[in-house]
């Protein structure tokens, strides 16, 4: 799967230069460092894409940005009490024993 964010739909495509480079304007530093850091943070690329609509439209609702935000918190929630439950099972598992 590829990475790069014009083949994500996140950016239009970039110009490339002879040697195959990307050529990104001043206008794509925003949106490249936030594709950066929400990814980091774990966002999926529909609610990357979601968010960036955002600042093509501010007369979106607010609200919109908080339910993805939280539905993000959320499944990171479920992924933290996913791994606890595991750690617990293999604390268990390692005093009783096999």
């Amino acid at each position: 799967m590829s990475t790069e964010p014009a083949q994500l739909k996140l950016l239009s495509p970039a110009v490339r230069t002879e040697s195959n480079w990307r050529l990104y304007g001043e206008r794509d530093l925003r949106p490249l460092s936030f594709i950066r850091h929400a990814r980091g943070r774990g966002f999926e690329v529909d609610a990357i894409r979601e968010l960036l609509a955002f600042a093509g439209d501010l007369q979106r609702p607010w609200a919109e940005v908080d339910a993805i935000a939280f539905e993000h918190l959320a499944d990171i929630d479920s992924k933290l009490a996913g791994a606890a439950t595991v750690q617990r099972k293999q604390a268990v598992s390692s005093v009783v024993g096999p």
